[in-house]
């Protein structure tokens, strides 16, 4: 990327009050200081709900349409339970994908990039996981910015349906957008008794699963998307995500969802050999969770999860049936999953560094010690 003007990012995850559910904004700022709001332009998203887990790919275009170059600060909170997996940015008609490099190497590049100008860096440090900042210079005259996020999630409860909310709508903006494409699939699943938006979308149903669109031009969302999954009536939900991702060894996440509050909790998994399980006790857990395990197995194959506690009528144990899949996908959402949380857990303890730089950068996840370069 050779240009005459210099293109600077500097991406951050701050630590941040979480939001509800995610938002995103940009704020221009004039050399004379101060700042203006950067309006988007368009919004594209295509998301599939798979139980209770959520993955999405998110491409948001912003216009500066001032006569001046300026700089653009990017914010992106993430809902809880949510993890970003990949960012990218478009430098003119070039898609710029960001990798993991250990943190002191990585702002060395940086700098080396920005003194000669010789191509267009873009920095990402990680100092929280629910709200990227991402400063970007400069945004040329009447010229677009566009930033694409991946974003691997597990939905929060209510009462046993499950809600995945999609932030479309901004109360702030003066114009509508010029187009948003919007996609979602909610995969089959047995446990399921209705899927609804509170868009009143119609709701396409084939073998495949459920599927809403919505697509337009020149349209104002007057509200946030909320796709909403009924549960038939169940002691426990139990949702499994699990695939290999090459070779025999596969990841998964598991999600339980217990009618009634637990202290002193533990899950336990019989009938298929798991292996680097990030979590199995729980001090306390809410009604309807979920509580989440993540880990990693040797083969597919059925087997039985059994959830025992204290509930506030007594001792408690949940038995539910599960299946592990022997299919490979080569970006398993469970793998995201499990390396944020197995990041955290060996972040803690500071002799665990090199473990902590390695799960980094084999899964793409930044940490206390790595970052994402482009």
């Amino acid at each position: 990327m050779l240009r005459a003007a210099k293109l600077a990012v500097l991406l951050m995850i701050a630590a941040a009050v979480v939001a509800p559910s995610a938002s995103a904004g940009v704020l221009l700022k004039p050399k004379g200081g101060g700042s203006m709001p950067l309006w988007t332009r368009s919004m594209k998203a295509d998301a599939t709900v798979a139980g209770q887990f959520a993955f999405a790919a998110l491409s948001l275009t912003f216009q500066n349409e001032s006569s001046e170059q300026m700089e653009a600060e990017f914010i992106y909170e993430l809902p809880p339970g949510a993890v970003a997996t990949y960012f990218a940015y478009w430098a003119g008609e070039e898609k710029v994908v960001a990798r993991i490099v250990e943190k002191a190497q990585a702002k060395r590049i940086y700098e080396k990039i920005v003194q000669t100008w010789r191509r267009d860096p873009a920095l990402v440090e990680m100092a929280g996981k629910n709200t990227f900042r991402a400063r970007i210079f400069p945004v040329m005259p009447n010229a677009d910015l566009r930033v694409e996020i991946h974003i691997v999630q597990v939905l929060r409860s209510d009462g046993g349906a499950a809600t995945y909310s999609l932030p479309i709508h901004d109360k702030s903006a003066l114009d509508p957008l010029d187009s948003i494409d919007v996609k979602i699939r909610v995969k089959p699943d047995p446990s399921i008794a209705k899927v609804s938006t509170n868009y009143g979308i119609p709701v396409r149903r084939d073998a495949s699963g459920y599927e809403i669109d919505l697509c337009g031009e020149e349209y104002r969302p007057p509200k946030d998307l909320n796709v909403r999954i009924d549960r038939k009536p169940a002691k426990m939900q139990a949702s499994l995500y699990a695939a290999r991702s090459g070779g025999a060894a596969g990841f998964f996440a598991l999600a339980l969802m217990p009618d009634h509050s637990l202290t002193d909790a533990t899950v336990t998994i019989e009938g298929v050999k798991t292996r680097e399980v990030t979590r199995t006790r729980f001090a306390r857990t809410q009604a309807f969770g979920p509580i989440t395990v993540c880990g990693r197995y040797t083969s597919g194959g059925k087997a039985v999860v059994t959830l025992r506690g204290r509930s506030p009528n007594g001792y408690v144990t949940y038995r539910a049936p599960v299946t592990f899949g022997s299919a490979a996908e080569p970006d398993n959402p469970a793998s995201k999953l499990w390396a944020a949380a197995r990041i955290q857990q060996l972040g803690t303890v500071r002799r665990n560094r090199a473990a902590v730089i390695e799960i980094s950068k084999r899964y793409g996840m930044p940490s206390k010690y790595t970052s994402w370069l482009a």
